[in-house]
This record gives structure tokens, C-alpha cells and sequence, in this order.
């Protein structure tokens, strides 16, 4: 690829990213302001440091080697601490009021929902702006067709990935406006870690991309997930860390976590899981300026990028990690 050709792709993602987008809320019409995937004056004030900073694990520019680093932010400053174009300001007060107040039941299903449809839109609008992107890559006068398809088969695999995001979207939507109950969550303490998340994730599943897959991706408007949404929330608190994991209800989903299972580790064994996640499935979370210190200081904040870029792979999501980024952390 050439620079120049580089430079077009640049330009093309910076400008589906600077547009302005409207409120998630079908029926408003307002446009949407930056939404934290936790509450600033709550979890995320709670591991800030004096001079209101966190450290989070950053995306790298699309054409470079490593995938991540860590980068120190201010909680409120611009290009904010995890933040996503979700609803207006109204909207988003509104909705998520339950959750932004000094006392919350974390064990509440409602609540549940709220945090992981927080953190579910994150993500969803992070695959909408990437779809967007492929359909300008595509419609491009100044690249070339062999540069163009390169992304065809990315364009193919955000179709089904937006798409079946409207799918889970519409079942978390179910649950805050008819209380029903497509997931199921677990929640649990551990002793209090400075690190934090709202997001979701899902198992790598094999696709065969055949004529009939093809023509309804097209045609459909929304796709049932073929791996369920896997549902992690940590949330640190004055004197522990709450965790809540989640997953779809339906059985004829695939890829869940064995919340069952799950809830009778012991506490170590969550800790370790809860790194294995980290590791190997997402990438958005930020950790408080001490931890972030400590990790330095053993030089863990390389090798955990580095596990990170190990892990990233679909065909090494299932292996085994022996690396803990909580070692020692906790007494």
C-alpha cells in the first residue's frame, strides 16, 4: 500500500469519525453529546488521582505495528476518558439516572441492563463508524479496485456485525421499556482493584459467506447474533471492585459464559478470569494512575500490551494465559 493511498484511508476514517451524530433515541431529534461508559462523578472519580487523571489502554494509528498503548488522560478533557456518541444530554440523563446516583443495587437486574446497554453502545457505535468507514473505502474515486478490495470482505463482516448490534440493541431496549428478560447476569464483589469497564464482547465463530448469506445482509435490517454478547462490567467503589458479567438467555445461542460456574469461583480464580478477559477480548478499559505505576515498575506495561497483541488473533482467543495482570496486586 501506497503512502499516498495510506493518506486517503486516514482522511477517509477522520471524517466518518468528526461527524455529528443524532441521539440514539429514535424519537428524538436532538444530536448526541459524548457519554461516559461510567459515571464520571462515580466510578471514574472514585480511582482519579488528585490531579483528576487515569491511564487507558489507547487505540494506535490504524497503520502501525502494535495495535495499543497506555495513555494518561484527564477525566474531563477533550477526546474524554472512554466516551462515545450515544444520546443528547437529555436523553442520556434521563435513561440512565438509576445508575448515576450514590446508591446503587448492583444485584438488580434493571440496573444490570442499564450498565452493560452503556457499554454495549460503546462498542456498537465503534462498529457503526467502522462499517461507515468500508462503505467510503468502497465508494472511493481515488483508490484503486486493488486497493478497494482489500476491505471488501471488512465491509462484509461489519454488515453482519452492526446488524446483528441492532439485534442485541433491540433486546436491551425490550428489557428497559417491557421489563422482560432476553440476558442473564451475575454480580459479585472482589476486593477493591483500580480498574474500570463497561463493554462486551463475543466468542470468535466460523462463517461461511455463501450466495443466500450474502443477499440477506443486504435485505435485513437486523441479523440474530450467531455468538452470544458476552456482558463485563467493573465498577470500583469505595472498598471493592462490583463486577457484573452477563450473556444472552436464549439457549439456542452459542459462545455464552457459564455464569453458573462462574459465580462459585473462588476469588482468585475470578481475579485470573477477569485478567484472561482483558487479555484476550477487549481493549476498552482504563486503570488508575497507581496501579498503572506498579505495573510500570515490575515493566508489566509492556508485556501486557504485548499478551494483549499475543491474544488477538480469532485462533488464540481459546488457548490458555499464563500471564496475570493481577499478580500481586491484591494482598
Amino acid at each position: 500500500m501506497t503512502n499516498k493511498e495510506k493518506e486517503i484511508l486516514q482522511q477517509l476514517r477522520k471524517d466518518v469519525r468528526s461527524k455529528s451524530q443524532k441521539c440514539y433515541n429514535t424519537s428524538c431529534k436532538n444530536l448526541a453529546i459524548r457519554s461516559h461508559i461510567q459515571q464520571v462523578e462515580g466510578a471514574i472519580r472514585k480511582i482519579a488521582s488528585v490531579d483528576r487523571k487515569i491511564v487507558q489502554v489507547e487505540d494506535s494509528d490504524y497503520f502501525t505495528s502494535s495495535s495499543w498503548y497506555f495513555k494518561e488522560k484527564g477525566i474531563k478533557q477533550k477526546g474524554d476518558v472512554l466516551t462515545f456518541w450515544g444520546f443528547c444530554n437529555k436523553c442520556d440523563t434521563e435513561l440512565f439516572k438509576e445508575i448515576e446516583c450514590n446508591s446503587i443495587d448492583y444485584s438488580n437486574y434493571r440496573n444490570q441492563v442499564l450498565f452493560s446497554y452503556r457499554g454495549f453502545l460503546s462498542e456498537h457505535y465503534k462498529q457503526e463508524y467502522n462499517l461507515k468507514w468500508y462503505v467510503k473505502i468502497l465508494q472511493s474515486s481515488e483508490l484503486t479496485e486493488e486497493c478497494k478490495k482489500r476491505f471488501n470482505n471488512k465491509y462484509i463482516q461489519y454488515q453482519l456485525i452492526v446488524k446483528s448490534g441492532k439485534f442485541t440493541k433491540s433486546l436491551l431496549e425490550s428489557d428497559l421499556k417491557r421489563e422482560s428478560k432476553n440476558f442473564q447476569f451475575i454480580n459479585f464483589q472482589l476486593p477493591r482493584i483500580d480498574i474500570c469497564t463497561s463493554t462486551v464482547y463475543s466468542l470468535p465463530t466460523a462463517i461461511i459467506l455463501n450466495d443466500t448469506l450474502l443477499q440477506n445482509l443486504e435485505i435485513r435490517k437486523t441479523f440474530p447474533p450467531i455468538s452470544s454478547s458476552i456482558f463485563i462490567n467493573l465498577i470500583p467503589t469505595n472498598d471493592a471492585l462490583e463486577v457484573i458479567l452477563g450473556c444472552h438467555a436464549d439457549k439456542n445461542i452459542g459462545g455464552k459464559l457459564d455464569l453458573d460456574k462462574v459465580k462459585n469461583y473462588n476469588q482468585k480464580a475470578k481475579i485470573k478470569m477477569i485478567s484472561d478477559i482483558l487479555i484476550r477480548h477487549i481493549e476498552t478499559w482504563f486503570v488508575s494512575k497507581s496501579l498503572y505505576n506498579i505495573w510500570k515498575s515490575r515493566k508489566m506495561d509492556h508485556e501486557i500490551i504485548k499478551q494483549m497483541e499475543k491474544y488477538k488473533p480469532a485462533h488464540m482467543k481459546s488457548k490458555h494465559v499464563k500471564f496475570n495482570i493481577f499478580h500481586d496486586i491484591i494482598n
